[in-house]
């Protein structure tokens, strides 16, 4: 249900759950990392994201970091993993968001960013996870009620981003936080933009590489270019 590549070697991370007795167990070793060959794809490491014993839970998010010394993943039962690149060891103890949908690590690897259907946590890498800022979902024209879906940082213009849909599923929506240019004390963050960029919400969510571009993916099988500075979209 998710997977990611490596920015900087040919490999990627996916979620494949183990067999049903084994997930019975609670040993399910669910987050797979993979090397691409010229004509293979060949199995290199695996670890455990997750202890659950319901079978029906599974990874659902995964992400490497800008470097890739880091992968995240986001489990189906609220657990939020940190793993150390190459060797998959815990940075910290698996955390629990309600509702994992997305997690992003910022530019400079020292925070993670978990969405969560009615907040955005702000977590600290270097300080064992702790939580730096919570970002409550907003209420549009203060009535709508609203979901966090995605979240991503930009390594251009330092702005955390994230997509709100209404629970109406009308419009899809993004979000725009800029981080302070103190390096130590980038949080807490106050809000700067938000701007409706479709008429249905939006499942999928993503930055390009340089920052400077936005795209989304929507329930209307529409897929949009953002402009990241402005927040339009570009034709």
């Amino acid at each position: 249900m998710s997977v990611s590549c490596h920015p900087k070697l040919p490999l990627f991370a996916t979620g494949i759950n183990d067999e049903t007795n084994v997930i019975e167990r609670g040993e399910n070793q669910s987050c797979h990392v993979f090397e691409l060959e010229s004509s293979t794809i060949k199995p290199i490491n695996k670890t455990s994201a997750s202890t659950s014993r319901n079978v029906d839970d599974y990874q659902k998010v995964t992400r490497f970091s800008r470097s890739g010394n880091y992968l995240v993943t986001g489990f189906t039962d609220s657990r939020v993993t940190v793993l150390k690149m190459p060797d998959l060891t815990l940075v910290f103890p698996p955390l629990r968001f309600n509702g994992v949908q997305d997690v992003d690590v910022d530019p400079e690897e020292e925070y993670l960013a978990v969405a969560t259907p009615k907040a955005l946590i702000i977590l600290s890498l270097q300080d064992g996870g702790a939580i730096k800022q919570v970002i409550d979902s907003p209420k549009l024209n203060k009535k709508t009620e609203c979901e966090f879906r995605s979240c991503r940082y930009s390594a251009k213009n330092d702005t955390l981003y994230a997509v709100v849909n209404p629970k109406s599923r009308a419009h899809g929506f993004i979000c725009s936080w800029q981080l302070r240019k103190n390096k130590q004390r980038r949080y807490p963050v106050s809000q700067v933009k938000t701007s409706s960029v479709c008429r249905k919400s939006i499942t999928s969510f993503s930055a390009s590489p340089l920052g400077d571009l936005l795209a989304y993916a929507s329930t209307d099988l529409s897929v949009g270019l953002i402009d990241a500075n402005t927040l339009r979209c570009r034709s």
